[in-house]
C-alpha cells in the first residue's frame, strides 16, 4: 500500500497546485483509499482506485471495476494514475471515469464541481511499460487463449499444450507456473490442474492481447470501394473469418460496423479481390493472422470477438462486448 499511497498523495498535491483544493486521504479496507476533497469550497468524498499505467485497451474493464466498486461502497470513484495524456483523457471522460494523475491532469465531475485539466507534460519518472508475467507475453497469450476456450486443457501434459499453442515446452512450463502464481490455475487433487476465475483471466488476456500480440498479427490495413462490401463477401473455401464488429453484427448484437476485421490463416488474395480492397494507411479494413488452433467457420471465436470489442476504446463496442459475454460466454461450462 505504501507505493499506492505515495502516488495518491503526489496526484492530489498536483491537483491542489492547480485548483483551490484541500484534501485528506483515509485508509479503507477494500479500496486503495478514500479521499475527502474540497474543491473551490465544494465538498466531495470518493473512493480511489490506483492503476499506475492506464492504456486505452483497459477502459472497458476499468469502467466495470469502478462501477462495481462505487455501487458496493456507495461512493463515486476516482482513478489515480501516473500519467494521462490528452487522448487518453478524452477517452476516460467519454466513458465517465474521473481521474487525477501526478502531472496535474484531472477530470472531476460532481454536483457543483467540474474540473478538467489536460495537456500537462509527462513527469520524467513515469515509465512507459509495466512488467507482465509470462502468461501475458505473446507466447503465453497463445496458450492462455486455448485454455480460455477449453479450460479442461489445463490438465493435459505440457507437451500436448506446447503442440496445441505452437510454443516451446519450456514456454509452457513458464506460463503454467505464472498462472499458478496468479491463482488462476490450481491443483485440485485427483482432478489435476484446472482453470478458475475465468472472467478475470479473460479480461487480463484481452488487454494484453490488444497491446502485445495483436499488433504482431496485423498484415495490413485496406480500404474498400463500398463500405458494405463485407455483406456480400463469401468466405466459404477461404482461409479467413470475421472478427470484431462484423462478427458482432453477424451475431445480431450490433449494426453498422465501422471497422472490418478479418482473421486469416493462409493466402487471402481472393478475399482482397472480392472486396476490391486496396492498401491504405487509414483504411478501416484490418487483415490479421489467425493465431489459434484449427480456425474453422466464418466467425472468429466468441472470446476473441469479445476481446476485440472490449479493448477497442470505443464505448459502443464495450457495451456490445458486455452483451456478447452475457449471451454467449458467461454460462459456458468450465
Amino acid at each position: 500500500m505504501g507505493n499506492e499511497l505515495h502516488l495518491i498523495e503526489e496526484a492530489l498535491r498536483a491537483l491542489a497546485s492547480r485548483v483551490n483544493a484541500v484534501w485528506q486521504v483515509e485508509p479503507h479496507r477494500d479500496l486503495d483509499a478514500v479521499v475527502s476533497l474540497s474543491v473551490r469550497g465544494v465538498q466531495m468524498r470518493a473512493g480511489i482506485e490506483v492503476k499506475k499505467l492506464v492504456r486505452p485497451s483497459m477502459l472497458g474493464r476499468l469502467q466495470e471495476q469502478l462501477r462495481e466498486a462505487g455501487a458496493e461502497h456507495r461512493l463515486p470513484m476516482l482513478l489515480c494514475t501516473d500519467y494521462v495524456d490528452s487522448r487518453l483523457a478524452e477517452a476516460l471522460r467519454g466513458v465517465g471515469i474521473q481521474f487525477v494523475d501526478k502531472a496535474g491532469n484531472a477530470f472531476l465531475e460532481q454536483p457543483g464541481v467540474l474540473v478538467l485539466i489536460q495537456g500537462e507534460p509527462k513527469p520524467a519518472d513515469v515509465h512507459k511499460r509495466e512488467r507482465a508475467g509470462r502468461a501475458l507475453q505473446p507466447a503465453g497469450l497463445r496458450l492462455v487463449f486455448e485454455l480460455l476456450r477449453n479450460p479442461h486443457l489445463a490438465g493435459e501434459p505440457y507437451r500436448a499444450l506446447a503442440k496445441l499453442a505452437g510454443i516451446s515446452l519450456y514456454a509452457v512450463k513458464r506460463v503454467m507456473d505464472d498462472l499458478g502464481d496468479k491463482g488462476v490455475v490450481r491443483q485440485s487433487g485427483k482432478d489435476g490442474r484446472r482453470v478458475v476465475q475465468l472472467k478475470r483471466l479473460l479480461d487480463e488476456w484481452s488487454i494484453a492481447y490488444r497491446d502485445r500480440l495483436r499488433p504482431k498479427l496485423t498484415r495490413g490495413l485496406y480500404a474498400a470501394e463500398k463500405p458494405d462490401w463485407w455483406q456480400g463477401a463469401d468466405l466459404a473455401g477461404l482461409p479467413a473469418c470475421w472478427g470484431g464488429e462484423v462478427a458482432a453484427t453477424k451475431l445480431g448484437l450490433m449494426r453498422h460496423p465501422q471497422v472490418v476485421s478479418v482473421y486469416c490463416h493462409g493466402n487471402v488474395n481472393a478475399l482482397i479481390a472480392q472486396g476490391r480492397l486496396r492498401p491504405a494507411a487509414d483504411g478501416n479494413v484490418e487483415v490479421l493472422d489467425a493465431f489459434w488452433a484449427e480456425p474453422a467457420g466464418d466467425l472468429a471465436p466468441d472470446l476473441l470477438t469479445y476481446a476485440d470489442l472490449m479493448t477497442s476504446g470505443n464505448e459502443r463496442n464495450v457495451e456490445v462486448a458486455r452483451e456478447l459475454y452475457a449471451q454467449r460466454i458467461a454460462d459456458r461450462p468450465a
